[in-house]
């Protein structure tokens, strides 16, 4: 029973403490916003392995506010994924043989994505906390460019043979966005968004849909 009573004693000081943090005042609605983020989706996709480095997407975005709600959002998300055909090399010894494959060479996959999203905010733009509806169309653009060249080694005979292959190809896609934004107000013009989306291609409507996920902050510009 003690312990029942120091809790909510405890719980009770805490809300009062709490409630007497100062709100940060609204800000001007702002006119403009840039923002930075990084996204991860089908397309563009962050990861890595032991063959492939490290890839993180990068979103830049420009807003531009219609009406106190309603906003209108251009992105470009940029992407190089690498392979390192060196990392295929080897060597192999064993009783009667020694021979060994090198490689050299790179493989690339340059991705973009333009996207054109409208965003309605959901809540006063008073709030600290904002939740958004999102939707629009992203093209997708993609450009793969491969080359190396493998050599084979006979290291008892001393005999090599090299070989190049070089490959080489773009396309682009569009598809359909939508989906759940939420922002909160950290500083009086600085946001942290986060979007979640589902994305299918207009060439396969009836397919399910992707998933998408972007996490970064926004600034806002000017006034209305």
């Amino acid at each position: 029973m003690l312990r029942l009573l120091l809790l909510l004693v405890l719980l009770s000081s805490l809300g009062r403490a709490l409630a007497q943090i100062p709100e940060l005042p609204a800000p001007p609605v702002a006119r403009y916003y840039l923002g930075l983020s990084a996204q991860h989706d089908d397309f563009q996709q962050a990861g890595g392995n032991s063959l492939a480095e490290l890839v993180v997407p990068v979103q830049a975005s420009v807003g531009y506010r219609l009406r106190p709600r309603l906003t209108l959002q251009f992105a470009l998300t940029y992407s190089r994924p690498t392979f390192d055909y060196s990392k295929l090399s080897s060597r192999q010894q064993s009783a009667g043989s020694d021979y060994g494959n090198e490689y050299v060479g790179q493989a690339s996959w340059r991705r973009l994505s333009w996207a054109v999203l409208a965003r309605y905010a959901l809540r006063r733009p008073a709030r600290r906390l904002q939740l958004d509806l999102l939707g629009g169309y992203v093209l997708q653009q993609m450009r793969y460019r491969s080359f190396y060249q493998y050599t084979y080694t006979d290291y008892g005979t001393n005999v090599s043979s090299t070989t190049s292959f070089r490959e080489g190809y773009a396309y682009e896609l569009g598809r359909l966005t939508a989906g759940l934004g939420a922002r909160y107000r950290c500083a009086q013009r600085l946001e942290i968004v986060l979007d979640a989306t589902l994305n299918s291609y207009v060439m396969a409507l009836r397919s399910v849909p992707d998933p998408g996920l972007s996490l970064g902050l926004r600034y806002g510009l000017g006034s209305r």
